[in-house]
C-alpha cells in the first residue's frame, strides 16, 4: 500500500513537473554574470516567480540581441528584463508585470534640463531599447546609438552628448563604479514608469505564462518582491516613486 502510494506521488510529480530556459543580460544591479553564476535583483525575483510557480527554470547568460533573436524564434523559452513595445507584441508573450523601472534623465550636474522640451539636444540611446512609444517617435532631437551604459555615461561627462535616458538603478550603478558621483547626475521627475516583464517566445507557454502571472501576484501581495529590492545593496533610498 505504502510502495503503491509513493509510486503514485512520484507519478503525478513528474506530470506537474516544467522546466523553462530563461536569458538574462548584463543589466546590473537588476541581472548579471560572475563568477558563471546569476546576478542581481531581478535574478533573485525570477527565481522566485519560478519557485513559487513550482517550473523548474535554468538560466543562460546571453547578449540582449542574441536572447531576442532566441527567443523569437523558440531556440529558448524566454528574457528579462523585457519590456512592451506594439512591435515586439507582434513575436512575443509577456508575463504580468513584476518590476517597476523608473527611467530618468541623467546630465552634468550643472546642466539645466526641462524633461518636457528636448528639442535640439544630443541625446544617448542604448541600441535596441525600447524607452517607450512617445519618447521612441520623438523627432525633435538628435539621437546617438550607444552600445554600453559605460560608453554612454563617459560621452555625458565630455559632453559628447547633452543627456542620457537610463533606468534609476541602473544609471547610478555604472555613475559609482565610474566615479563619476561629482560629474553627473540625474532628473528627479521620472520622464516614464516602465513595467518590467518576462518575454516568451509567442503562442507556446500560455499554460506556464498563467502560473508565472499567478505566482507574481501571489509574491507581490506577500511583499516579497519589495523586500529584495529593498534589501539589495545596490537600493538607493531616495530613488524616484514608482508609484
Amino acid at each position: 500500500m505504502i510502495k503503491s502510494m509513493l509510486i503514485a506521488t512520484l507519478l503525478l510529480t513528474s506530470l506537474n513537473t516544467f522546466s523553462m530556459i530563461l536569458a538574462y543580460v548584463d543589466f546590473p544591479p537588476y541581472s548579471w554574470q560572475e563568477s558563471g553564476r546569476a546576478k542581481g535583483v531581478q535574478v533573485q525575483i525570477v527565481n522566485s516567480i519560478f519557485k513559487n510557480a513550482h517550473i523548474e527554470l535554468e538560466l543562460i547568460y546571453l547578449p540582449f540581441k542574441r536572447a531576442y533573436q532566441d527567443v523569437k524564434e523558440g531556440k529558448i523559452d524566454g528574457l528579462f528584463n523585457f519590456y512592451q513595445t506594439p512591435e515586439r507584441m507582434q513575436w512575443f508573450d509577456y508575463s504580468a508585470s513584476f518590476i517597476k523601472n523608473p527611467l530618468v534623465i541623467f546630465k552634468k550636474n550643472n546642466r539645466q534640463i526641462d524633461i518636457n522640451n528636448l528639442q535640439g539636444l544630443k541625446v544617448g540611446v542604448m541600441r535596441g531599447y525600447t524607452y517607450g512609444n512617445e519618447f521612441d517617435n520623438n523627432s525633435t532631437f538628435t539621437r546617438y546609438i550607444i552600445d554600453s551604459h559605460k560608453s554612454a555615461f563617459l560621452l555625458l561627462k565630455k559632453n559628447r552628448i547633452d543627456i542620457y535616458p537610463c533606468d534609476y538603478r541602473v544609471g547610478n550603478w555604472h555613475i559609482e563604479k565610474l566615479s563619476l558621483q561629482n560629474e553627473i547626475d540625474s532628473i528627479t521627475k521620472p520622464l516614464k514608469i516602465m513595467d518590467g516583464h518576462i518575454g516568451f517566445t509567442k503562442g507556446v507557454h500560455q499554460k506556464n505564462i498563467q502560473k508565472i502571472n499567478n505566482a507574481i501576484m501571489n509574491i507581490i501581495k506577500s511583499g516579497e518582491i519589495e523586500t529584495i529590492i529593498k534589501t539589495s545593496p545596490d537600493h538607493h533610498s531616495n530613488q524616484p516613486s514608482s508609484k
